[in-house]
């Protein structure tokens, strides 16, 4: 199996990276292990049951921290992975008004550049999308659409006048 390969965690990134991660971890049988939802099991050290369970909870430790930028190691300082993964989310996963609010502005005052293509405006609005619900703010589909066709360059007038005649 080929290794995913995605930017590592900085302070700029964690919507994508915790769902890149997610995957990752996942496929590798280790994601219910990160989030506590499979606990350390009862038993004596020795156990096979308990070897399995910390060598797999150190390796998705060592997945985490290999996939981070040196500026986050200090969140990673603990060995218990399902601390570290609850560290780094509440370190970087911010649900406040003014958080919403400012991805919100973000949203509606994007504007397509003249140079870029239409499949990148595209993935670009879609990104904000995403970004804003992940911090919880809604977005209908009336929304991303209004952005997408107001903020088209005069060249798409065509596609903006069939969008609005339907």
């Amino acid at each position: 199996m080929g290794d995913l390969r995605f930017d590592k965690l900085n302070e700029t990134n964690y919507a994508e990276w915790t769902m890149l991660m997610e995957a990752l971890l996942t496929r590798k049988g280790l994601w219910e292990i990160a989030t506590g939802d499979i606990s350390r099991p009862m038993g004596s050290p020795n156990s096979t049951a308990i070897k399995s369970y910390v060598r797999k909870a150190a390796e998705a430790r060592a997945e985490i921290v290999l996939h981070i930028e040196p500026s986050q190691l200090p969140h990673v300082c603990d060995p218990d992975v399902t601390l570290v993964w609850a560290t780094l989310k509440s370190v970087h996963q911010s649900r406040g008004f003014g958080t919403c609010m400012s991805c919100r502005r973000t949203f509606f005052s994007m504007r397509m550049d003249p140079d870029i293509l239409m499949s990148r405006w595209i993935a670009k609005v879609r990104r904000a999308t995403f970004l804003l619900q992940e911090v919880g703010g809604a977005v209908t589909d009336e929304d991303t659409i209004v952005i997408l066709t107001n903020r088209l360059l005069r060249s798409y007038e065509s596609i903006i006048i069939s969008v609005m005649d339907t």
